[in-house]
């Protein structure tokens, strides 16, 4: 927990891109079930996928109107320079592809920065 905010960021393995999505949104189901997604969480995912750097960025929806941050200004703004690449997404949820994955554990400290 972080100013609040339950943080999880790490460095996942996974076989392709959608398979971090899908660890988000699996991560937001626990989240419910536990009673943390009544507090702010921010969840930063990153890969590397067959040499390119993955990362979904995921935060609920209180932290989009309390610290006006959305995913996506998060990916592109912070992220995308860092991987040197760029995505997109949903307000809550968003994801990163990029070419430089030795920034991985750069991204996420970026993201926990951001608290």
């Amino acid at each position: 927990t972080i100013n609040g905010a339950v943080f999880v960021g790490e460095i996942v393995e996974v076989n392709n891109p959608d398979a971090l999505k899908k660890l988000c949104l699996d991560l937001k189901k626990e989240f419910v079930s536990s009673g943390v997604a009544d507090s702010a969480f921010f969840v930063v995912l990153a890969a590397n996928v067959n040499g390119k750097a993955h990362v979904a960025v995921m935060l609920d929806e209180k932290s989009v109107l309390k610290k006006n941050l959305e995913a996506p200004k998060i990916v592109n703004e912070y992220i995308g320079p860092l991987i040197k690449g760029s995505g997109g997404g949903q307000k809550t949820l968003a994801l990163a592809g990029g070419q430089d994955v030795s920034k991985l554990n750069m991204v996420i400290e970026k993201v926990k920065s951001l608290l």
